[in-house]
């Protein structure tokens, strides 16, 4: 497409607009996917086929003791985590309206008309 993925201090919302904008204007001047997107459609996308590469450096045994100190330590804590949100939800409508609630001690929410 020939056009930059980031500009310079673009954030992630303006540059997931600024490129959805461009690639449907892609599409709408030349009728067909942009070759990266005909790539990712060929493929199945990110589902279907086994993966075949390693993701990631094996590296030594030492390293692969490491990784192994840190998933007994973190996976235990992940699941208390899980278990806990599990027993305990959060009602978030009732925790935003509290929160309204003191907002509106503090002080008077009034919207003025322009």
């Amino acid at each position: 497409m020939g056009k930059p993925v980031t500009l310079f201090a673009e954030d992630n919302g303006f540059r997931r607009e600024r490129l959805k904008v461009e690639i449907s204007n892609y599409f709408t001047e030349v009728k067909e996917a942009p070759e990266f997107e005909k790539d990712f459609l060929s493929d199945g996308g990110s589902e279907g086929g086994e993966q075949t590469t390693v993701f990631y450096t094996e590296g030594n045994s030492h390293l692969r003791d490491a990784r192994l100190k840190i998933a007994k330590f973190s996976v235990p804590r992940g699941q208390k985590r899980v278990n806990d949100i599990r027993a305990h939800p959060v009602d978030y409508v009732k925790s935003v309206r509290d929160y309204e609630d003191y907002a509106n001690t503090i002080g008077p929410y009034v919207v003025k008309e322009s």
